[in-house]
């Protein structure tokens, strides 16, 4: 879906490419939701992150990066538990279903959206970073870990793939701009 999103921001319109990008948030955040378990008086909040998708998409096809940077940290994040709040009067769960809502919100919709608006600038540079994460994970999932503690085994997968996400930076950096130094650094991130 993103090379979709990515092929009609270089060959159609870019503001077709937002909205492409939009529905990839919508269907992410509905499985998202369907995964966890919030209550049914919960519903207000989750049409309230639903809501925040065309905002966020608008947001990005004018250009107005300022709004589009505080729209869901800012925002929707004061929005949201005002309308869990509304939609029932039992408390048990209310932080928890709260913490899920505006976790899935920001995961799937913000850090998603910022791909979009990449797009904007180069949308080649958006299809760089989408590769490099990809083939990243596909090297980490491809070292064998036998035996041992589960989390030394995802750790030693994670420090793996190092080498290959600090190369990836090295590549993107003289595209970006970025000094050498923070490519490094932003790559062992």
């Amino acid at each position: 879906t993103f090379f979709l999103a990515f092929g009609v921001a270089e060959f159609l319109s870019l503001a077709a490419a937002a909205w492409i990008v939009a529905l990839l948030c919508f269907l992410a955040l509905k499985e998202y939701f369907t995964l966890v378990d919030i209550r049914l008086q919960d519903r207000l909040g989750v049409l309230g992150a639903f809501i925040a998708i065309p905002f966020m998409t608008y947001f990005i096809q004018i250009e107005w990066y300022g709004m589009f940077i505080i729209s869901i940290p800012v925002y929707a994040f004061l929005v949201i538990p005002f309308l869990v709040a509304l939609g029932g009067s039992q408390t048990e769960g209310t932080v928890f279903s709260v913490g899920a809502i505006v976790f899935g919100l920001f995961l799937l919709v913000y850090c998603v959206g910022h791909i979009a608006y990449l797009s904007l600038y180069s949308t080649w540079r958006a299809v760089f970073l989408i590769l490099a994460v990809t083939l990243c994970d596909l090297v980490s999932a491809q070292i064998p870990m036998a035996g041992g503690n589960a989390f030394l085994r995802r750790v030693a997968r994670a420090v793996a793939a190092t080498p290959l996400t600090v190369g990836s930076a090295l590549l993107l950096a003289g595209w970006a701009e970025l000094p050498v130094f923070h490519a490094v650094v932003l790559g062992a991130m």
